[in-house]
């Protein structure tokens, strides 16, 4: 019975991924080729970790590409123009998030904006937020205005690598909280 059973759940196991890899959708850029299952993840271990192999890549293939990671095809955007362009430009285009397992267990069991997706409820919420906003006059101007003097700060020190590549995360974690205390 138990075998059965074994058997049963591997072959079902197997059919949903067979069926996940085929009905997915592909993103037609250009990138490196991954193993099968874990993708690219293993270059990241080569070659001084994630940034450098990134600026490696967009040496190669250009300022967007694609990568494969678990299974899942992450579009990589490595210059200022395209970066531009999706997050501004065409940002409802790119808006809300990916599904990912991790996201649907926290989102059984918490309703913050960390865990909300781009949904119309979002919207709402959005819209109610910012008209509560509005009640105290041009605060929001000043919010704005202290988060872009922030912002042009940290993309100075950014410039200042001179193109080198390097860990973000130290001076975005600097912009963040300084804008929340500015505010």
């Amino acid at each position: 019975m138990l075998d059965e059973l074994l058997l049963a759940s591997a072959v079902v196991f197997l059919t949903y991924h067979i069926y996940k890899y085929m009905v997915r959708k592909t993103v037609h850029l250009p990138g490196p080729r991954g193993l099968p299952i874990i993708g690219n993840i293993h270059s990241f271990i080569q070659d001084g970790g994630p940034v450098w192999q990134v600026q490696k890549w967009a040496n190669k293939y250009g300022d967007t590409f694609k990568i494969s990671i678990l299974g899942e095809e992450i579009v990589i955007l490595s210059d200022y123009d395209s970066i531009y362009e999706a997050l501004v430009e065409r940002s409802n285009d790119f808006a809300g998030r990916p599904f990912e397992k991790s996201y649907a267990l926290k989102k059984l069991f918490s309703h913050g904006i960390f865990t909300q997706d781009f949904t119309q409820r979002f919207e709402a919420n959005k819209k109610l937020g910012l008209r509560g906003l509005k009640q105290h006059g041009d605060g929001i101007g000043r919010i704005v205005n202290l988060s872009n003097e922030n912002i042009s700060q940290t993309v100075k020190e950014f410039k200042e690598e001179n193109g080198q590549p390097f860990q973000p995360h130290d001076k975005l974690q600097n912009l963040l909280c300084r804008i929340i205390i500015c505010v």
